[in-house]
């Protein structure tokens, strides 16, 4: 059975990272800066949910399966049609040294970092669910969060200067991503074992640390700094609030899952949008690229049209898939394997 809450989480997350790539308002871009924070939390409170027991290897291979292979189906075909387009005269021809970095999900098109710390995130996530197992005490796992974060913002103060050079800046991509979302999912993971008082205070926790550093921060530079500034590579400011929003959302979804489920079509739509979140996503990349070359438009519009459009590219690809091509093949593992690369 599927969590309904976990699923109105991920459509609000998608819903958010869509909402940034269309230029909004910096208030509302502010606003909506915790997508990416909400997503793995999502996937904290997801995986011990669909944790089987398994090696880690089996595990892992799974992980890249659903995660890297469809990012890498994606790009060839979108750098396929960007060859085409420029021998047309329509566009411009993708450098190579940045096709090459959209496969490793270094930089390249952009987009497609996300990616990247979710294989991250699933390298630790098999550890951090024993830890969480093994220590029951809320305030000893949390004190154990705190100082590994304090590590890490100490790592960053150590190292941050030597991360000029290329090769710096690329095990940086790895290292200070890895730690600091890996943090975040060990936060996600234990959320469901608190009550809702815990999470109202840990929400509190997060959103007092973000006002207080916004303040030094106002008093250093005479404005209000974005968090987007402290996002690459995640820091203090950042997360903070985008923890803050995140346990906040987490705990008001309560509310609207009973208003959803009496909506039969737009509850169908939600959990459409949660099940194959990977795809739309991916789509939804091209639409945008698209309207960055044609900046004409209002960005609602925009939204809109990005959004409806990678969903109903989805649903036609889910359609095919399941409906079309599936029921031509009998061996069970290949269309296993085809269900996770080309669904959700």
């Amino acid at each position: 059975m599927r969590d309904i809450k976990i699923d109105f989480l991920r459509f609000l997350g998608l819903s958010l990272i869509i909402l940034a790539h269309v230029d909004p308002p910096i208030w509302l871009a502010q606003l909506r800066n915790f997508d990416v924070v909400l997503m793995v939390v999502v996937s904290g409170l997801a995986f011990t949910q669909s944790r089987k027991v398994e090696s880690y290897q089996s595990y892992l291979w799974k992980r890249i399966k659903r995660l890297l292979f469809p990012v890498w189906l994606f790009l060839s075909f979108y750098f396929l049609a960007n060859t085409g387009l420029s021998l047309l005269g329509k566009t411009a021809l993708i450098p190579p040294e940045v096709i090459l970095d959209s496969y490793t999900l270094t930089e390249g098109i952009g987009y497609v970092w996300i990616i990247r710390v979710f294989l991250l995130v699933a390298l630790t996530a098999p550890f951090i669910s024993r830890v969480n197992q093994r220590v029951k005490n809320h305030r000893v796992y949390f004190s154990l969060l705190i100082f590994s974060y304090l590590l890490y913002e100490l790592l960053l103060a150590l190292t941050l200067p030597y991360t000029t050079t290329n090769f710096g800046e690329n095990v940086s991509l790895f290292v200070y991503y890895g730690i600091a979302f890996s943090l975040i999912f060990a936060v996600g993971i234990r959320i469901p074992q608190l009550r809702k008082e815990r999470c109202f205070s840990l929400a509190g926790f997060f959103l007092l640390t973000f006002a207080a550093l916004g303040i030094v921060y106002f008093i250093q530079r005479g404005e209000l700094v974005n968090t987007q500034t402290h996002k690459y590579p995640p820091s203090a400011y950042y997360l903070s609030y985008a923890m803050g929003m995140t346990v906040l959302a987490y705990l008001v979804a309560d509310k609207f899952i009973p208003i959803i489920g009496k909506f039969k079509k737009l509850e169908f739509w939600i959990l459409f949008i949660a099940q194959n979140s990977m795809w739309i996503y991916l789509w939804h990349i091209p639409i945008v690229e698209f309207f960055e070359q044609n900046n004409t438009f209002n960005f609602l519009i925009e939204y809109f049209v990005t959004y409806s459009g990678a969903t109903l590219i989805t649903f036609l690809q889910v359609f095919a898939v399941k409906k079309r091509l599936l029921p031509t093949i009998n061996k069970e593992s290949l269309k296993k394997d085809l269900t996770i690369l080309l669904t959700g």
